[in-house]
């Protein structure tokens, strides 16, 4: 079936959007009604608590158009992070510090969250330092990292078990 496709620039960020809809849709003069095709609004993993998502999502939507903001986000979803994993109430530089030391998260993933505390602070301050577009990107895959290390991860063994045992037991009650 033909299809139509709508590349626009968003009045906001003035960044390039791409619509796709059915051809004879009857959307022609409303490209809006098709489906957003880029960018692809990102999402996290259902398992990752509301709390976090939240943050993360308030951060996704100001990414391209104030990265300071952005960053500063991003530091408040580690904040949430902590407080779900019942990390205690502090400063945050010593919330992550517990998170690595319980296991919660390897080195690797405990420099990563360092990282992205010093941006966000850095986002928050007036310095001769900004956040650049560009390197959100690299935060955002940080962020991404250390979600899917504590909660995704850990997520998708649970439910694969699941499937495994449902397995057996399905494959038991045949025989």
């Amino acid at each position: 079936m033909p299809c139509e496709y709508f590349v626009v620039v968003c009045e906001t960020c003035k960044d390039l959007l791409l619509y796709h809809a059915m051809a004879g849709d009857g959307i022609s003069d409303n490209f809006q009604e098709g489906a957003l095709q880029y960018p692809k609004t990102p999402k996290l993993h259902r398992s990752v608590p509301e709390s976090v998502r939240d943050c993360y999502m308030e951060a996704a939507q100001i990414q391209n158009i104030a990265p300071n903001a952005y960053a500063v986000m991003l530091r408040r979803a580690l904040e949430a992070l902590c407080d779900d994993r019942e990390i205690e109430d502090g400063v945050l530089q010593v919330r992550l510090a517990a998170l690595a030391r319980r296991g919660e998260i390897p080195p690797v993933l405990a420099e990563m969250t360092a990282v992205l505390r010093v941006l966000g602070n850095a986002g928050a301050h007036s310095s001769a330092q900004n956040i650049s577009v560009p390197l959100t990107w690299g935060m955002d895959d940080f962020f991404r990292a250390i979600v899917e290390y504590v909660y995704v991860a850990p997520r998708k063994l649970q439910d694969f078990k699941q499937r495994i045992e449902r397995y057996n037991t399905h494959d038991k009650e045949k025989t």
